[in-house]
């Protein structure tokens, strides 16, 4: 039998690798292609770009998290929310309406880890984007109701259904519930961090932990 050679095994590995990038381009292409279906605009986004280190999108109907933070800008407008790919990977940017946003809620990994849970009912997922004063208050001034941890899993990975809380008159007491999703206020005083993803049906903590070190664009299924 004849002995592979180092371009054989070179080549090899070239081609495994374009399988892979293939494979991954494809895995996180699909949620936010559905994404696309829904929300695709061909209109140049307005608003302020958010500084953001993470960006993922959880559905309902599927075990994983897609991660796209690397590979999308986030924007935001008085009504509405654009997400715009940097490098050509999907389909096109999305403008998803306030009005599409059922609620917001907040997720943290760490105490200096915190993300903010843009919930879509009729799509049947969630947008996660890196925590700011200004989502928070987009959230708020688009009457978009803040809703606990809880009743945030219990909607993605159990099928509840939504809380219907009426909007904060202000901004500091909106803020306060958000941050009570992370302070562990919610569950009799303790400190939950990562099981704000452990709850439900399947964990993802190990896929948020390795998404957030990952590349441009990432799919990674629940445990």
């Amino acid at each position: 039998m004849p002995t592979p050679t180092a371009t054989t095994l070179a080549g090899g590995r070239l081609i495994a690798s374009a399988l892979f990038g293939i494979t991954m381009l494809a895995s996180c292409a699909g949620p936010y292609g559905r994404l696309h279906d829904r929300y695709g605009s061909d209109h140049e986004a307005t608003g302020r770009k958010l500084d953001t280190d993470w960006v993922a999108i959880t559905e309902r109907d599927r075990r994983g998290v897609t991660s796209i933070g690397d590979s999308t800008n986030v924007y935001i407008a008085d009504a509405a929310l654009y997400l715009v790919d940097k490098f050509v990977y999907f389909p096109g940017d999305a403008r998803i309406p306030a009005s599409q946003v059922d609620a917001c809620s907040m997720v943290c990994f760490a105490n200096t880890d915190r993300n903010v849970a843009l919930v879509l009912g009729e799509a049947g997922a969630e947008i996660m984007v890196t925590d700011s004063d200004e989502l928070r208050r987009w959230c708020w001034r688009n009457g978009i109701p803040a809703i606990s941890g809880k009743d945030r899993r219990l909607w993605l990975y159990d099928g509840k259904t939504l809380p219907v809380p009426g909007p904060e008159d202000s901004y500091q007491t909106f803020d306060r519930k958000m941050r009570s999703s992370c302070s562990g206020t919610e569950r009799g005083g303790k400190t939950w961090g990562l099981s704000a993803i452990l709850w439900g049906n399947h964990s993802h903590s190990a896929s948020y932990m390795f998404a957030n070190i990952g590349g441009a664009c990432m799919w990674l299924p629940g445990g």
